[in-house]
């Protein structure tokens, strides 16, 4: 058994090392391949000239980010303003809303004295035009009394009734006559 252990270990070692002379072999054709190109990255000014590009690129963002951060506290400062506009604009409104409704109150009320006014001015030109064909009417009986008291004050109104006799029932129309 010992000798198995022993031949195993052999050709461990065997294999350890054909494995190890297969991948140096591999790394020497690597390198004769591309071992320029390598040597051109390891070059100082090489990766020089690399982190001079990757930190422009990283300015150049860092820029933009600064730009776009400015432009937004711009856009909520104007954001802001908007908010403090409309807030005062609805403080207005409400205001004028509270005016407007105190207003109607009170033309609502004037209107309702106006049309009371207008309802006893209606009544009260009923009452004059009542009032006028009543004038109207007495004058006419005015009139009308004056001219037989007139008469009747005439002396020679009873002298013609004597002279031609009391006037019948018949031609006056009057049941005492």
């Amino acid at each position: 058994m010992t000798q198995n252990n022993a031949q195993s270990g052999d050709m461990a070692g065997i294999a350890r090392e054909t494995l190890r002379a297969e991948s140096n072999r591999r790394l020497d054709q690597l390198f004769a391949r591309f071992g320029d190109r390598i040597a051109d990255l390891t070059s100082d000014d090489s990766i020089e000239s690399l982190l001079d590009q990757k930190n422009r690129e990283i300015d150049y963002r860092n820029e933009t980010i600064s730009y776009q951060q400015v432009g937004l506290e711009d856009l909520e400062k104007q954001l802001s303003d908007l908010r403090e506009v409309q807030a005062k604009d609805r403080r207005q409104l409400h205001a004028a809303e509270a005016k407007t409704a105190e207003r109607n109150q009170v033309i609502a009320s004037q209107t309702r004295q106006l049309r009371r006014r207008a309802s006893r001015m209606e009544a009260l030109k009923r009452q004059n035009a009542r009032l006028k064909d009543d004038k109207a009417s007495l004058q006419r009986t005015r009139a009308r009394l004056q001219r037989e008291l007139s008469k009747l004050r005439n002396p020679f109104h009873y002298l013609k009734w004597l002279l031609v006799g009391f006037p019948s029932a018949k031609r006056t129309g009057r049941p005492d006559a």
